[in-house]
């Protein structure tokens, strides 16, 4: 069975309602578990700057691994309902090349950026 942990609502089924209280809720608590994460990386002590850009470069390298696996249905989180066309089977995944992958991920990425913007847009304007 897949987890559901506080991660951000596009990765993750959303637990809120997609009202915009809900929705801030949720992005709180996305917010307070990357800076728990970021928290437990550098042990809770303060570091230099150079060496807390690699523990940064290392939690996003692993949401992004996190990513990519939803994108062909393996790994704990599921694809939010308007990007679950991105998600294909993991047999399907397999036999695409690299650049094929490449490609599938960043044209997702590009989808979800253009998607947060418009939400962040609608509650400002």
């Amino acid at each position: 069975m897949k987890q559901q942990l506080a991660r951000p609502p596009h990765v993750c089924l959303r637990a809120a309602p997609a009202t915009s209280v809900g929705q801030s809720v949720v992005d709180q608590q996305c917010r307070r578990v990357s800076h728990h994460l970021l928290k437990l990386s550098i042990e809770w002590h303060p570091r230099r700057l150079s060496e807390l850009v690699d523990r940064l470069y290392k939690v996003v390298s692993l949401q992004m691994t996190d990513l990519r696996q939803s994108l062909y249905s393996h790994g704990n989180y599921t694809l939010a309902e308007p990007f679950t066309r991105f998600q294909m089977p993991h047999i399907a995944w397999q036999v695409k090349t690299s650049d094929e992958k490449e490609s599938l991920q960043k044209s997702f990425l590009c989808l979800l950026t253009r998607f947060i913007y418009l939400q962040w847009r609608s509650q400002f304007f």
